[in-house]
């Protein structure tokens, strides 16, 4: 009997040894996998780089998901990270020529769960409208370009107007139409005017217009900027 009894000890012993063997497995497993702390997960079907930006195209439950995020070098296969965005609902890119049924804005993108950067940033800028030679007669009344940059700490919160031709305009970008202006003068390396309206232009259209400056805005998403005039319409009589 004494020969079983040991057989039967050994076997206990294993059987506990093993037991705790996976336990401890288990909880290093456990310890090293990287919990991550943000929202939403995707892997990149696509990627598309445009001036500023780069599109990734992922799915989710079989339906497309097209995210944006300021430019990086992104690639296929890869895994990225993000939390809460800005959803654009048929967004046009003028530069692709080509309407995006929805696309989420994101102020950063992540290929590490922890938010540990390790993605290489693709410097772009996005590109001025080319330089007009335009020469708009000066009315009284009416604030120029060189004049509001070299002032603009003067016409913060103010409601001015300004006269100009139309150089690009891109229609509903968070809820907004978007206006650069361009009346022949500059300040600096400034001669771009931005404005906001709900009004619809053509680009060429001589237009005066008049708004609420506002400065150093910071709209997130990558859209930043010393100067906007805001809730602009347009005025017939000048």
């Amino acid at each position: 009997m004494k020969p079983l009894k040991n057989n039967m000890m050994r076997k206990i012993y294993l059987f506990l040894f093993l037991a705790a063997s996976l336990i401890a497995c288990k909880k290093e497993a456990k310890k090293n996998k990287k919990e991550s702390s943000f929202a939403y997960e995707v892997v990149a079907k696509e990627i598309i780089q445009v001036s500023g930006y780069t599109y990734v195209r992922s799915e989710e439950n079989g339906k497309e998901v097209w995210l944006a995020a300021p430019s990086f070098d992104g690639k296929v296969g890869q895994t990225y990270y993000f939390n809460e965005g800005l959803e654009m609902v048929q967004f046009k890119s003028k530069e692709l020529n080509r309407i995006f049924e929805s696309i989420l804005f994101l102020q950063r993108i992540h290929n590490d769960p922890n938010g540990n950067e390790k993605m290489k940033p693709l410097v772009k800028s996005k590109p001025l409208p080319k330089k007009e030679h335009i020469k708009i007669e000066k009315v009284e009344g009416v604030t120029t370009v060189s004049e509001l940059f070299e002032n603009l700490s003067k016409f913060k919160g103010k409601k001015i107007r300004v006269k100009g031709k139309v150089t690009k305009f891109n229609a509903m970008i968070m809820n907004k139409n978007w206006i650069h202006l361009e009346d022949g003068t500059e300040y600096g390396s400034d001669y771009d005017l931005i404005i906001t309206s709900k009004e619809t232009f053509e680009v060429g259209d001589l237009v005066t217009l008049e708004g609420i400056v506002a400065t150093n805005i910071d709209l997130g998403y990558g859209y930043k900027y010393k100067v906007l005039i805001e809730e602009a319409a347009q005025l017939i009589d000048l």
